[in-house]
């Protein structure tokens, strides 16, 4: 748990990658399936395949398109749900305050107690 937390605060980009792919899981594999249509194109380039060049840039533009799409809708989503997740970590704040400040009462009980105790001996 130690060696997590610290591989967190080391790598906040990572973090906000793991984050962002949680929101929109599709994004990356636009994302991939774009890339793989540049990879294709650039080997038939290379090669002197100029009909598979084509065809592989037109699957790249599809492949831009979708996660194109997928961007706006996840973004859509997530501003629908920006208030619930939001008013779900206010909620979480507040009852760990709530719990903070329970404890502390509790603390100041006990001493109390002791004190008083300690005054009765």
């Amino acid at each position: 748990s130690q060696m997590d937390e610290a591989e967190a605060e080391s790598s906040p980009f990572l973090n906000n990658i793991k984050e962002k792919t949680r929101q929109n899981p599709f994004v990356p594999i636009g994302m991939i399936a774009t890339t793989w249509a540049m990879w294709g194109a650039y080997r038939a380039i290379r090669r002197g395949n100029a009909h598979r060049a084509q065809r592989m840039f037109r699957y790249r533009v599809g492949a831009q398109l979708v996660t194109v799409a997928l961007v706006g809708a996840g973004a859509l989503y997530y501003e629908t749900n920006y208030q619930h997740l939001n008013q779900s970590v206010e909620e979480k704040q507040r009852l760990k305050s709530e719990e903070r400040k329970k404890m502390w009462l509790e603390d100041l009980d006990r001493e109390n107690r002791e004190i008083e105790e300690r005054r009765k001996r």
